[in-house]
């Protein structure tokens, strides 16, 4: 069993979740193995600052926007030798603790992590994070890490679409572990349809967001000609209506995101790769 560790979470605009999260956090995490608990808020237009206080967290300020400032920023004030990352909407299983932190016991792990399903039916039948063509459905939003590997490696990636993809092929690099147990199974908390893909449009449209390469963009278009068709075929196939008009919705609010955030992000000099855009 590990000693304390810290509690980090970056959050934008997340008080309809946060208190059910926190509260969670709280049952699922032993009180006496928690040290320091770091909020970076993003800007957020809502009550999130207030309510992270409410629950005895520390509040700090993304200096610049996006998961990946937001996660170092998190990270410059993490003490703990471990470290938990939990996002603002996802509820940890009631086993999180207890099984996660026996991975630590071999040292070559550095990150270790559950998995969490949608709460709305459709977006759990959209999903195909957990399929058996994805053998690594890694992410950043109910994992532990050795806080060191983290500081010797140059903290999180910045690429606000990819920071779980790049860590993690920084962790197989360094000939390290990363370790992804199915058998703990959180719940990614999600509303109405509508207000999923108005936060698709908004996310990616962050100032923060990279800019778009031209072979970024090319898929994206593609992907978003072909959907109405993907839609039927989902429809059909996971026996689901919604999804013949919910897929290409979703499509289309991805690319109006990117395209916007691409007129704000023009200061950047750094780009996304299609793979950024799986």
């Amino acid at each position: 069993m590990i000693g304390k560790v810290d509690l980090v979470m970056w959050a934008r605009d997340g008080a309809k979740t946060l208190p059910l999260v926190l509260r969670r956090i709280e049952k699922v995490i032993p009180h006496s193995h928690v040290n320091n608990k770091i909020l970076v808020d993003d800007h957020s237009t809502d009550r999130t600052r207030e309510i992270a206080r409410d629950f005895e967290w520390s509040v700090y300020l993304n200096p610049k926007g996006g998961i990946g400032f937001g996660a170092n920023e998190a990270l410059r004030h993490v003490e703990a030798e471990y470290f938990v990352s939990v996002e603002q909407d996802v509820l940890l299983s009631n086993d999180w603790w207890a099984k996660i932190t026996k991975h630590m016991a071999n040292r070559d792990v550095v990150v270790a992590q559950g998995i969490r399903v949608f709460s709305n039916d459709v977006l759990r039948k959209l999903d195909n994070t957990y399929s058996p063509q994805n053998p690594n459905p890694y992410s950043v939003d109910n994992n532990l890490y050795r806080t060191q590997f983290l500081l010797d490696t140059g903290g999180f990636p910045i690429d606000t679409l990819a920071v779980d993809a790049l860590l993690f092929r920084r962790v197989e690099k360094m000939g390290k572990l990363w370790i992804i147990d199915k058998t703990v199974v959180g719940q990614h908390l999600k509303g109405s349809l509508i207000d999923f893909l108005r936060s698709q449009r908004k996310s990616y449209s962050l100032p923060t967001v990279l800019r778009i390469q031209p072979p970024a963009l090319k898929k994206l278009v593609r992907l978003l000609v072909t959907s109405p068709f993907r839609g039927l075929h989902l429809s059909f196939s996971r026996h689901c209506p919604s999804l013949f008009w919910f897929y290409p919705s979703y499509r289309l609010m991805v690319l109006l995101g990117l395209i916007q955030g691409r007129s704000n992000s023009f200061s950047q000099n750094i780009l996304y790769s299609p793979e950024s855009l799986v």
